[in-house]
C-alpha cells in the first residue's frame, strides 16, 4: 500500500488503536466533525486527539503499543500503518501540537524504528525502542525517557518534518534510560538539543501534566515485550558472585585429551557479574584476568597448571555471551551477541575474532573485529581497538587451551555510548 502521505494527505482509513480510557473534556477531530471521545471508540489515522484542562485520554494501539494524551493537549495521527505479516513494513508517525503525551512503543515500532516518527512544532524524535515522554509548545519541546531512547533534532535540511524515523548528523542529541533525572530540551532559537539535570523534576513533561493511576492499568500486558531489552537500575539486576559463588558458567571439557602427557586438573575459566565489590577476585583458588572497570563483568581461572598447545590454529565455537549498551558507566539497555568466531594461533601466539551485537538501544547492528591480538605465555588473551581491529579485548586460555573467555569493549560515535560484553568459547573438534 502506498503511503497515505506521498499523497499529501493522512491515512484515515488506517486503524490505529482503542480508547481504553477516557476522562474530563476529551474530544476527537475527524475530518471537519468534532465529538467527544469515549471508552471503546476507535481511532484512526487522520484523527486529532484533543484534551480539555481536564482531560486524559488512554489509547491502546493495534500493534500493543499504548498513548496517554494528557491535560490541555493536541496529538494529531498522521499515520498508523501495522502490517501484522510482516511487521519491520509498518509506518507510525504522530505529531503532537501542544500539551504532553506519552508513548510506548507497540511491535509496529519496535520492529521499524526507521519507520517511526513524533513530530512538535519544534523537534523532530526518532526511536530506539521506547516509552517516552513529551512536551511541547510552540516553542519549545522537552523528552524524559523511562525505557529505551529517543533521538532528538530541530528541523533542518537534512531533518525535514514528513521525513521518516530519527534523523542523523551534528544537529541530534540521544537521550537513554538509565541515566537518572536527565532530560532532552530544544528550544527554537537552539541550534542543537541539550541534556538537562532535573534533579527536582520540575522540567519533565511528567511534572507539567503528571499521569493517573490508571495508565498504569490501561496498558496491554503485551507490552511486556518491550520491556525485555530495555534498561534496569543495576540494583535491579540479579547479579552472580562468582568468586563467592565458584560458579563455572562453562563446564569443563569431559573429552578425550589430545595424546601426550597432559597434567590432570589444569586451570579452569570461571566468569559472571559481579555481585560485590569490582577487583576484589583475587584468592587462594582464583587469579584474576580481568575486571570490567565498571564492576559488571569478571574473568578469573583457577589457580591450576597450564598446558597449552605449542601450534597449530584452532577455531572456537561461542558457547555463551552477555553484552550491554552503556553511556558512561550507566547500564543503558541489554544486547544480542552474533556471528560470532574466534581462531587461535597456538605456533603465532595470536588470536583473530569478530562478532556484531545488535540492541534496542542501537540504530543498526554494530560489527566488531580484532585482528591479530596476542597470546602470552600464560595464555591470556590482549587486544586493542585501536590497534588491528575496532574493539578492545582482554580475555584467557583454559590451561588445556580447550576453552576461551574474554571481555570486550567499543566505543560507538552515537551519543557517548559504549559496548560491553563477556564471551565464552569452547574449542571446535
Amino acid at each position: 500500500m502506498l503511503s497515505c502521505l506521498l499523497a499529501g494527505a493522512a491515512c484515515a482509513a488506517d486503524h490505529a488503536g482503542e480508547v481504553v480510557f477516557a476522562l474530563g473534556d476529551v474530544t476527537v477531530r475527524q475530518g471537519q466533525t468534532v465529538r467527544p471521545l469515549h471508552t471503546g471508540d476507535k481511532v484512526y489515522a487522520g484523527d486529532l486527539l484533543q484534551t480539555g484542562s481536564n482531560g486524559h485520554v488512554h489509547v491502546r494501539t493495534v500493534d500493543q503499543g499504548f498513548l496517554s494524551v494528557r491535560p490541555a493537549s493536541r496529538l494529531f495521527i498522521e499515520q498508523y500503518r501495522y502490517e501484522a505479516a510482516q511487521p519491520a513494513s509498518s509506518s507510525i508517525r504522530f505529531r503532537l501540537e501542544q500539551g504532553v503525551m506519552r508513548s510506548v512503543t507497540g511491535k509496529g515500532g519496535q520492529a521499524a524504528k526507521g519507520n517511526f516518527r513524533l513530530n512538535t512544532p519544534v523537534a523532530a524524535i526518532g526511536i530506539r525502542g521506547t516509552d517516552f515522554s513529551v512536551y511541547t509548545d510552540r516553542s519549545e519541546t522537552r523528552v524524559s525517557v523511562q525505557q529505551g531512547g529517543v533521538a532528538v533534532s530541530p528541523f533542518t535540511d537534512t531533518c525535514r518534518a514528513e521525513a521518516a524515523g530519527p534523523c542523523a548528523g551534528q544537529s541530534v542529541a540521544n537521550l537513554y534510560a538509565g541515566i537518572s533525572d536527565q532530560i532532552l530540551r530544544l528550544r527554537l532559537q537552539d541550534g542543537r538539543p541539550v541534556i538537562l539535570h532535573d534533579a527536582s523534576h520540575s522540567l519533565s513533561p511528567e511534572s507539567v501534566a503528571p499521569p493517573l493511576p490508571e495508565e498504569k492499568a490501561s496498558q496491554p500486558t503485551e507490552t511486556a515485550h518491550v520491556a525485555k531489552a530495555m534498561p534496569l537500575p543495576l540494583s535491579d539486576l540479579q547479579l552472580v558472585d562468582v568468586m563467592a559463588g565458584k560458579q563455572d558458567l562453562l563446564p569443563s571439557d569431559t573429552s578425550s585429551p589430545a595424546p601426550g602427557p597432559v597434567p590432570q586438573s589444569l586451570a579452569r575459566l570461571d566468569w559472571g557479574r559481579w555481585a560485590g565489590q569490582a577487583g576484589a577476585g583475587s584468592d587462594a583458588t582464583y587469579e584474576p584476568i580481568y575486571n570490567d572497570p565498571a564492576g559488571r563483568y569478571t574473568l578469573v581461572r583457577t589457580r591450576q597448571p597450564l598446558a597449552l598447545p605449542e601450534r597449530g590454529s584452532f577455531d572456537f565455537k561461542l558457547a555463551a555471551a552477555d553484552a550491554e549498551v552503556r553511556m558512561g558507566e550507566s547500564r543503558v539497555a541489554a544486547a544480542e551477541v552474533s556471528n560470532a568466531r574466534l581462531t587461535v594461533d597456538f605456533g603465532k601466539r595470536e588470536f583473530h575474532t569478530s562478532l556484531t551485537v545488535t540492541s534496542e538501544a542501537l540504530s543498526s547492528p554494530v560489527d566488531l573485529k580484532a585482528t591479530g591480538g596476542g597470546v602470552s605465555q600464560d595464555g591470556r588473551l590482549n587486544a586493542n581497538q585501536y590497534y588491528q581491529g575496532n574493539m578492545r579485548v582482554r580475555g584467557a586460555l583454559s590451561g588445556d587451551g580447550r576453552q576461551a573467555g574474554y571481555i570486550f569493549s567499543h566505543a560507538i560515535n552515537e551519543g557517548g555510548l559504549k559496548v560491553v560484553g563477556a564471551t565464552q568459547w569452547k574449542r571446535s573438534p
